[in-house]
This record gives structure tokens, sequence and C-alpha cells, in this order.
């Protein structure tokens, strides 16, 4: 296979250079391939968290897009940052909001009900219901058990579905006044509006939404729909539940002891959404501070905040024409004109650090169902992980692009190989000629399946190759970032000066020479003193020359009019 020296992508977003020198295109939201799909692993180190920083600046400048494409990523860290951090210096000022880094937290900050709907819609669209089940589904399954309770995602089906039916149809919520400042203060202007005891939610809704007033419409409607702390009541007195499964079924009594431990610790997911999620272009999710804890609660925490991420940001990523057939007319006329914009933008949806959520069947399912609607919504959905067990069968179906930026032993090559049927020339690639990230680029091997032209596959040794500037802004060690910020924050040097300078000085980083300088500096205290060491202030010492090296330059630069 490594033969073939010419890509199967006559044009691309994304240019590796191949073992002979030539550049290799690649265009992950071509119709060359059957899916749209990615998968990436390596180990930490390994390169991959450069490549997606790649792949984000890469569709941004997509020369075939009129507009910015949409790309949203969930991360565990700040691997991302730097990419964020770079677009945001090199856009416009009044786009610098378009580029999103977000700190994410299960907390009141980020008060957020996974059954909101889209405005004017009383009912979940086919795509948000598949996702309310597994969220659902997702409750339904006990702490430390892979599986769920017996029925979980009937019962979820259920649920979901008697919960708008209540809250729409039957016993819709009163509009109450002082729940919602804004909303209470429009009304005080409507004149034609009356409000009555039995005025409700809805009520509000509609007539905003006839007056045009989408805003006003979009804050009353958090008011007007189910939330996660009604379902324990429903449990108790559904008719088809009890018809199902008789009065008091210990299936019943264990879902609702499920739902009643969620409530009471994740109370920010059970009411009305609070957190004013702005749609943007480009948006990453950093899980890092919800995701410390260890063992079985930890995992469930990691779990839900995934879940939690990819529902705030991929929202309107499954979105085409279809959709408006499942909504009122006062939807439809709102939604069209979005719609048509969002059926033809490019998406990009992005899972980092994947295997930590290995054994989350919700996760797994709603990813799942992502990959195999992505080509029907020009969506691509990248996953990234340390090791290639880390997905499933029926995901790894549903990839047809694989980078494999390192492996570690020859025995993790012979595994990568059985597990995708390639050939022992692969194996040996992987082995002898794949080394990840290093001076030179990223070292990776790309397989391609499912391909439609006469090849139906393609496997090709490439480098990833970037500029030294880019590269030192993705540095995302403590030591790359230290270095980047004390410049920034503290000697005042622009950003793009900061990662310019760093790139031509410390083309590699500076993570190995602060280490070094640390330990040597620990071993020379030692010998003299046995007072507790302050790691904080040793970085700074070992920083300090890194640090004079590229003020020095960027002031004689300034001085002599020279240009950075």
């Amino acid at each position: 296979p490594f033969n073939v020296i010419t890509s199967p992508w006559k044009e691309g977003i994304l240019f590796f250079k191949n073992k002979q020198g030539g550049i290799f295109p690649y265009a992950p939201l071509s119709s060359e391939q059957q899916t749209t799909n990615i998968l990436c692993f390596a180990p930490p180190g390994g390169g991959k968290s450069v490549l997606i920083s790649t792949l984000i600046l890469a569709a941004i400048f997509d020369p075939v897009l009129e507009g910015l494409p949409k790309i949203a990523a969930i991360d565990i860290g700040n691997s991302s940052l730097g990419v964020i951090k770079l677009l945001r210096e090199i856009c416009p000022p009044d786009m610098r909001d378009r580029f999103l880094h977000i700190e994410f937290e299960l907390n009141d900050r980020f008060g957020i009900n996974v059954m909101d709907t889209r405005s004017a819609c009383p009912f979940p669209t086919s795509t948000e219901r598949g996702f309310l089940t597994n969220f659902f589904t997702l409750i339904l399954t006990p702490v430390g058990q892979a599986e769920p309770i017996k029925d979980a995602a009937s019962i979820a089906s259920i649920l979901i579905t008697e919960l708008y039916t209540i809250f729409y149809e039957d016993e819709p919520e009163k509009y109450a006044p002082g729940r919602d400042p804004m909303t209470d203060k429009w009304i005080q202007n409507e004149r034609d509006f009356d409000v009555k005891k039995t005025t409700t939610w809805w009520q509000v809704v509609h007539h905003a939404m006839e007056r045009k007033a989408y805003a006003i419409a979009g804050s009353a409607q958090r008011f007007a729909v189910p939330n996660l702390s009604k379902v324990p009541a429903r449990l108790t007195m559904s008719d088809s539940l009890k018809q199902l499964y008789g009065p008091d079924n210990p299936i019943l009594i264990e879902a609702k002891r499920l739902f009643l431990g969620f409530i009471q610790q994740y109370p920010s997911l059970c009411k009305p959404s609070s957190y004013n999620f702005q749609e943007t272009d480009v948006c990453i999710f950093d899980l890092n501070k919800v995701t410390q804890d260890t063992g079985p609660e930890g995992a469930r925490r990691t779990t839900i905040a995934y879940m939690v991420s990819r529902y705030l940001l991929g929202k309107d990523f499954l979105t085409n024409k279809d959709i408006l057939n499942e909504m009122p007319p006062l939807a439809q006329e709102f939604y069209r004109s979005k719609v048509a914009q969002l059926e033809v933008v490019r998406k990009y949806l992005i899972y980092d650090e994947f295997h930590r959520t290995k054994g989350s069947l919700s996760v797994q399912q709603t990813v799942l169902d992502d990959m195999r609607n992505g080509r029907k919504f020009n969506l691509m959905v990248m996953l990234a992980s340390q090791n290639f067990n880390d997905f499933n069968e029926d995901i790894v179906k549903q990839a047809t692009v694989r980078f494999v930026m390192r492996v570690e032993t020859p025995e993790e090559a012979e595994g990568l190989v059985k597990k995708y049927g390639w050939t022992q020339t692969i194996r040996d690639a992987l082995v002898k000629e794949v080394h990840g990230a290093g001076l030179h680029g990223a070292t990776m091997l790309m397989h391609a399946s499912g391909l439609k032209g006469e090849d139906s596959s393609c496997t090709q040794v490439l480098t990833n190759i970037i500029g030294r500037t880019e590269l030192a802004a993705y540095g995302t060690t403590r030591e790359d970032s230290a270095l980047r910020d004390a410049l920034i924050d503290e000697h005042g040097i622009p950003y793009w000066d900061t990662v310019t300078l760093i790139g031509r000085f410390f083309p590699g980083g500076v993570k190995t020479m602060v280490e070094d300088s640390m330990r040597a500096k620990r071993r020379s205290i030692e010998s003299v003193q046995t007072e507790v060491i302050d790691e904080m202030e040793q970085l700074k010492g070992a920083l300090a020359p890194m640090i004079r090296q590229i003020k020095d330059s960027y002031t004689s630069s300034k001085m002599n009019g020279l240009k950075i």
C-alpha cells in the first residue's frame, strides 16, 4: 500500500508530507469517502492535540467557504486553548467572541436543562429525542455498573412523551410574575396581552413569537418546558407505566430512586436553564474541573459532563430542512432561514480524551448516532484517544479515516493490525516509522477506507508539519504555557511577537530544558540544605534566562525598527 504516492483527495484543507517528500492533501468533509468520521489515537505527547488544533485552523481557512464553519470540541485540559488564543489574536476585534474556550463545571453557574426545546417547539425533534433517551438511560444506570436497569430505554421513551404532552396540552405551567424579570418587563409594555390567572408560559411564548420578540420567547420558554425534577412524580403517576409494570413494581421503584439521587447530586441540571450559552462558531469545552475525581462516581460525573457538553455544543449541528416538518408553523417561520444556513455550513464535532468515556453506553450511543447521521448534516465527527481499544466495534465501523500517531510496543502494533485487518507491512511501518511528535513534525500513519475511487483504501506514513510560530502557539505543557503567559502578561510583549520569538529560539518547546534545569537546581539545593523546595519558584527560576533572551531580542528589534 505504500507505493501509492498520490492522495485520493485532489484538494484539501489539510496538507501533510508523504514519505517521498510530496504534498498529501486531505479533505475531511469531501465526497471521496463513505463517511466523514475520524479516529485518532496516540499516547500522551504523541501529537494528537496538535493534529486537532491543525484541523481546527485549517477548517477556519477552508478556501471553499464563504463564512466560518461550526466547530465544537470537548476536551479535558487546555490542549486546544492555544488555537483559540491564536484565532482570537488574528481575527478582527469584533469577531473575537466567535472563538471561545470555556472551563465547564457542573454547578449553578452552568444551570442547564437538557429538556429545553427549540423556540416555539413544544416537543423535541427526533434527534433531540434520541439524545434525551440516551441521557435518561444514563441516569437509569446505577453508579459503577455498565448496564442500565431493565427496560431503561422503554421507560425513558414513555417518560419523555408524557412529560412534554402534560406540559403543553394537559397541564401547561401557569405564568408566574417574578420568575423571569425580562419577560415581566416586556409584558408590562404589551397592552394587547391581558395576563390572567390562567395565562400559561406557552401563551407568553406564542405571543412573543408572533410579535417577533424572539429573545423574550426564548427566555419565557425555559419555564414552559419540563425539566428533570418532574420525572420522579411522573414515574409514580404514569398510567402507561402502571399498565405495563403494575403498581409498586421494583423496576419503577429503582428508576425513581435513581432519578431522585441524580436530582439531589446535580441540582443545576434539574431546573429551568439559567446559563445563557451564546451560539458561536468555534467553541471548546474544557472538562478538567469536572473530571478530577476517580472511581465509579468520578467516571459517572465525567460521563454526565460529556453528555451535557455535547447537548450544548451540538444541538444545532444535526439540522437540515427536514427538521422543519417536525415544527409548528411559528417555529418554521423562525427557523427557515437559519436551517437553510446551517444546512450548508460545514460542521466539526471533536471529542478529545475519549478514553474517559469508556464503559459509558450513553456517551457511546450518542456519539454513534452523531457518526451515523453526520453525512446528511454535513458533519464530521472526530474521536481522539490514547489507545485503539477505546473505540467499540460499532464506532470503528462508522469511521473511514484513522490516524495512528504512535505505538508504544510491537504488541500494540500487532493488536492494531488484528483489529483493523491490516497487513504485516503496516505493522512494520507502525513499529519502525511512526514516531509521533518531534522537532521535524509528527510522523503518523493514516489509513482511509471506503473510498470511492479505484482503490477503496489508502494507507500512508505521513508527517504533519506546521510552522514554528504555530507550534509555539499550540504548546500546552505547563512549562510552555508558563513561558508564553509570563512574556505576555508580566512583560507586556504582544501575543504574536511572543509566539514568533518562542518559535524562533525554542522550536521544540522548553519542557525538557526546564525539567533539566529544575532537576540540577534541586540536586544542588538538596546537597546543602533540607528545607522544602518551592516548585513554582523553581519553575520561574528555570524560565528566567529564556524570558531574558526573548525580551532582549524583542527590545533590540523594536529599538532598531526591525520586524519581529
